[in-house]
């Protein structure tokens, strides 16, 4: 099973994030004091240079306010195949491949 991302990958979901710490007035600094990790790392795995976990993820979302089912409709603009989104993420429910 995938445990990490790389958000150069995923530059919906990259986008996505930087749009949430603008609403929330949460910058990298912040986060990193929040999740016990340096702000260069942060910095790192925001800008696609260094993969996210999962739970560094599940972790960041929370921080941002940002639900499962918030997280699902990002996912769900991406084409990819259900199998590939649940090898990253197996609690994702299923969707409408419309």
């Amino acid at each position: 099973m995938k445990q990490t991302i790389n958000l150069r990958d995923f530059p919906i979901l990259k986008e996505f994030l930087k749009k949430k710490l603008k609403e929330t007035e949460i910058n990298q600094a912040d986060i990193a004091e929040k999740m016990g990790i340096s702000r260069p790392y942060v910095n790192s795995f925001m800008n696609g240079k260094t993969p996210i976990g999962r739970s560094r993820l599940e972790e960041l979302c929370k921080i941002l306010s940002i639900g499962e089912q918030e997280l699902n409709e990002v996912f769900r603009g991406f084409q990819f195949k259900e199998e590939e989104l649940k090898e990253f993420n197996p609690q994702l429910k299923e969707f409408d491949k419309k």
